[in-house]
């Protein structure tokens, strides 16, 4: 990212995290409060997980239980909408040329191409979020981690006493048996899809397993058991 995107971006993320912004006088530095537990408003809570894990699944769930809490950073893509999705809801949908427009415009916090298509998380999504005093839900892939954690700093608080305002979650599969059915279960994919979905399975979760930067990490077997795991682990933020 460009110098000026990556202040951009950690000026949500720390808005986002219930933290004050202050410029230096030479308009170069930026710090963060670490949000406070009990129901305070703010932090970022950021999924990751191989296509067909049941991320969207947990993220609906916890939206839909805790509407007050949590609001979700609607991502940008340049695939195609799936029957049911809704434009500005499950995503908003645009064309390479807007994407690559808003990359060159400075929007994004971060983005990248997966599989055959590009994703992207918004500053102003993000920003958004923040300004309704809730939790900010990021939906990425691990490349998009990354991006997040370097925009962000240092997690906040993670592995203390004092609630963290940045908490990371990755989402396995029980096996890559049981995510290949599912992906096949969706019906959305032809054969080279899920061959190319589940290629990149493996290569994300190698990375997860190499990089110990979770603060919750959930196997998706049973849908209940899972989601009682979650909520449990991010009740810092309720």
């Amino acid at each position: 990212m460009t110098g000026r995107l990556v202040k951009a971006a950690a000026r949500a993320l720390v808005r986002a995290s219930g933290g004050d912004v202050r410029a230096d006088e030479a308009g170069t530095a930026a710090t963060s409060g670490v949000a406070s537990s009990g129901g305070g408003a703010g932090g970022v809570l950021v999924f990751a997980g191989p296509s067909g894990v049941g991320k969207s699944t947990l993220i609906r769930r916890l939206l839909a239980d805790y509407p007050d809490r949590f609001g979700l950073s609607v991502s940008h893509t340049t695939r195609p909408p799936r029957a049911g999705e809704e434009d500005g809801v499950a995503y908003n949908f645009v064309t390479d040329a807007e994407f690559v427009a808003l990359i060159d415009g400075g929007a994004f916090l971060e983005h990248a191409r997966v599989h055959d298509h590009r994703y992207g998380t918004a500053v102003a999504a993000v920003a958004a979020v923040a300004a309704a005093g809730k939790v900010c839900i990021l939906d990425v892939d691990v490349q998009g981690v990354a991006a997040v954690r370097a925009a962000a700093g240092p997690r906040l608080g993670a592995g203390g006493d004092e609630a963290a305002a940045l908490a990371l979650v990755w989402v396995a599969p029980p096996s890559l048996e049981v995510l290949e059915g599912r992906l096949r279960g969706r019906g959305t994919e032809d054969e080279a899809s899920v061959r190319r979905r589940l290629d990149a399975a493996v290569r994300e979760m190698r990375w997860a397993a190499t990089n110990p930067v979770w603060d919750v990490t959930l196997v998706s077997d049973d849908a209940d058991t899972v989601y009682a795991e979650l909520v449990a682990a991010v009740k810092r933020f309720l």
